[in-house]
């Protein structure tokens, strides 16, 4: 518990820690109160011990301390913000920084991680480190703005740091058979080639970022001719709304797979969220397209796809889920020197030996991998 008394314009000792420049000291709006007046009791606690984010979703929350109010606030005493400094004990800190709380201390999972990697600095890693929490909490009195440290709380916290993964380029082990181009192409001016499904001819895929309002349209050859958009049958199930004459029109920007059968009078367009997943002795099961194995799908153009950690030290497996197909005839893998190389129609690929609690972090915006 601690108490703060206000007198006047002047701050007890610890009222003024904070980073802003409350311009309202020096204009103030009120009169000077005449008695002293006593702020509301305080009290902080840890809420979580250890946090490990790498387990948590991003849109989730998180208790990271407890701030609890004693008694009634008094009605000249208004609240307006609640925060918690960062300062890492790890000699490898490059600074302090700040996640915000609300009443009952929660903050978000994605601005406690951004927070902890800001603090951490270049060096950080999804290790676990030591945290201590100066607790903030910003106030109006009598219109007067002012800010009080009201304690320090400790917690463990283990960190998701997504590598920069370099754009090292694709592998095709065999020819495509079925390319993109459009709006954001030049219009053949680039043509994206396309994954072929093993075993079955006429179907590609491929994982691209869309953007709104993007058109584009598909060719057997990296030319015009036999070029096709709308005109196939087009299915979304990934909330992309197409739309268009030819061309297929983007409405909503995000990252999608693209699954194509260029049947010849029964083309069809399927648009699927970008689902990877790990499979195999790395991940202890054999069994295809399983939820946990599944791939952090990025929501930036710039961003990483993300394995689970591996479970086991053996080569790793990844594939795409394309209907009608078994999942080897839509694999794919990081090669150690960074490219990601596609199987296609090819036979088993070069084989890249992992460790148990590693995971792949893929580019696919250039074409990377990284094991880490």
């Amino acid at each position: 518990m601690i108490k703060k008394l206000l007198y006047g314009v002047v701050i007890a000792a610890g009222l003024v820690s904070c980073n802003d420049d409350y311009t309202d000291w020096s204009a103030p709006q009120h009169n000077d109160p005449e008695t002293p007046m006593e702020l509301p009791n305080i009290s902080v606690q840890t809420a979580t011990a250890s946090i490990n984010v790498g387990e948590l979703e991003d849109a989730g929350t998180v208790n990271v301390s407890l701030v609890n109010f004693q008694g009634d606030i008094p009605e000249n005493v208004q609240v307006t913000d609640r925060y918690v400094e960062l300062v890492p004990t790890a000699a490898t800190a490059a600074a302090t920084a700040t996640v915000s709380i609300d009443a009952s201390g929660v903050a978000t999972v994605a601005d406690l991680n951004d927070a902890v990697v800001e603090a951490l600095g270049d060096n950080a890693e999804s290790v676990q480190y030591n945290i201590n929490g100066n607790v903030f909490v910003k106030m109006l009195v009598d219109g007067y703005a002012t800010c009080a440290n009201v304690g320090t709380i400790q917690f463990a916290v283990t960190p998701k740091v997504i590598p920069d993964v370099p754009a090292a380029g694709y592998i095709f082990d065999t020819e495509p058979v079925l390319y993109l181009t459009g709006s954001n192409y030049g219009w053949g001016g680039t043509w994206l080639p396309l994954v072929p499904v093993n075993g079955h001819p006429t179907m590609s895929w491929r994982i691209v970022y869309l953007h709104e309002g993007e058109e584009f349209k598909f060719a057997p050859q990296a030319g015009w001719g036999n070029d096709f958009g709308m005109s196939a049958t087009v299915t979304d199930n990934a909330g992309m709304n197409p739309s268009g004459g030819d061309n297929i029109k983007v409405g909503n920007a995000g990252w999608y797979m693209l699954i194509v059968d260029n049947t010849d009078g029964a083309r069809t367009v399927t648009i699927n969220k970008p689902e990877i997943y790990l499979i195999g002795d790395t991940w202890g099961a054999w069994d295809a397209a399983m939820p946990d194995a599944m791939f952090e799908i990025p929501t930036e153009e710039s961003g990483v796809f993300i394995s689970p950690k591996f479970k086991a030290d053996a080569a790793v497996r990844m594939h795409v889920a394309v209907p009608g197909a078994d999942w080897w005839q839509s694999e794919f893998v990081g090669l150690e020197t960074g490219e990601v190389d596609f199987r296609g129609n090819g036979g088993d690929q070069a084989r890249v030996n992992v460790k148990a609690g590693q995971r792949v972090y893929l580019n696919l915006n250039g074409g990377g991998a990284l094991y880490k």
